[in-house]
């Protein structure tokens, strides 16, 4: 048994692992007289990983917090590092550790969408039409299924592709959630490439139909690179707005934290108008390059100015840009960018204006000892609320 396990482990942990395997991989973990055996073998395994460089008791601690937070979301808060770990090596303890909790917490893996995992809000997940749901991991590899076990897409690594499989009848949707802290791709079934930042969901046909437009639903912030079809307009609906393109490139941010949502044009041209007035061309704002169309949700009036598109769009390349912005309105982003809560008791440093950029190889410690070098303000981490709190330094 010790030698099945090994290499069904090591195929579990590789992603090669295949359905019928991955079945005897779960019965051999059910059995509890298999524990010790078990326990042996990952610990013989776990030594190994310790091997690799830049490992320490420090960040295997952090990682089996973080990894306990995604199986049993109730018993701790989301626990978030602001030391780097080297995530490669993250990876494979990470998966090492999966399969010992799952000796306890029955954790199970999905290969289409018959099975519905509990929802967790630190969880990428994948909603079928059905309401049924998987959790997708950034570096997993793995088919995608309807209810009827037709092929409809194909996850590689933090990229979905559709566009696979016959075309339906009728429109059904997928939902892609991306929590804090995390990005992820979509290819539509037209050729459209989405890429979601943190924080966002999309809510999207799994194939587009002929004769209808092309309408998807959008939570957050997303950089838009819409393939042309001049008989297809392609639609982004976001709360009451709606951003209306043939082929383009665009951004497109709707938090509902934000008192507005914001459309910036990289390329091509929009037309945004409310839900209502998609025919009252006097309602309707047109778009065009480095141009930035503000629609206020409270007064449901839009305000168009020229910017560097840059600064809307960085973050799709991996960099945090700020300019000219007031450090409450950073936080709120590095709260999102980095999955932690901000508290700031410095009222003073949120009126600070700042122009700042990093790259994703700054954690957050680094970044936010930038900020102080310019206004001085003290803070620590609360591991157990997942909290920076920040503070006046001369308290």
């Amino acid at each position: 048994m010790k030698g099945n396990f090994k290499v069904l482990l090591e195929k579990f942990i590789d992603n090669t692992i295949s359905e019928e395997e991955y079945e005897l991989f779960m019965d051999l973990i059910k059995n509890p007289e298999n524990r010790d055996s078990f326990e042996k073998v990952i610990g013989n395994f776990s030594k190994s990983t310790k091997s690799l460089e830049r490992r320490s008791n420090d960040d295997s601690e952090m990682l089996f917090d973080r990894i306990w937070d995604q199986i049993d979301d109730t018993k701790k808060k989301p626990f978030l590092s602001l030391e780097k770990i080297n995530t490669s090596n993250l990876y494979k303890i990470a998966a090492v550790l999966l399969v010992f909790i799952g000796l306890t917490f029955g954790y199970n893996k999905v290969f289409d969408n018959k099975e519905s995992v509990s929802p967790n809000p630190n969880h990428i997940t994948l909603t079928f039409g059905n309401g049924q749901t998987q959790i997708l991991s950034e570096k997993g590899q793995r088919k995608i299924l309807d209810s009827k076990g037709k092929l409809i897409g194909v996850q590689n690594g933090s990229h979905l592709n559709y566009g696979h499989g016959p075309v339906p009848d009728e429109i059904i949707f997928n939902e892609l959630t991306v929590p804090n802290g995390k990005r992820f791709d979509v290819s539509l079934s037209d050729g459209t490439y989405v890429k979601l930042n943190s924080g966002s969901s999309i809510k999207y046909p799994v194939h587009f139909i002929k004769g209808m437009e092309r309408k998807i639903f959008l939570k957050g912030e997303a950089y838009f690179d819409v393939a042309s079809d001049k008989d297809h307009p392609f639609i982004v609906n976001a709360n009451s707005m709606n951003v209306q393109v043939l082929g383009t490139k665009f951004n497109v941010s709707h938090y509902p934290t934000d008192t507005d949502i914001n459309t910036v044009l990289i390329e091509g041209s929009v037309k945004l108008y409310e839900t209502g007035d998609k025919e009252d061309i006097g309602k309707q704002v047109l778009l065009t390059p480095g141009q930035l169309a503000n629609w206020d949700k409270e007064t449901k009036e839009i305000s168009v100015k020229r910017v560097d598109p840059k600064v809307y769009t960085a973050w799709k390349d991996g960099i945090l840009l700020f300019r000219n912005i007031p450090f409450s309105n950073i936080r709120k982003r590095l709260e999102r960018h980095f999955n932690v809560s901000i508290e700031n008791n410095y009222s003073f440093l949120d009126k600070q204006i700042y122009s700042a950029s990093f790259t994703n190889q700054k954690n957050l410690s680094e970044i936010l000892d930038s900020f102080r070098e310019d206004t001085p303000f003290s803070y620590e981490y609360s591991k157990e609320d997942n909290k920076i709190i920040i503070t006046n330094i001369l308290n």
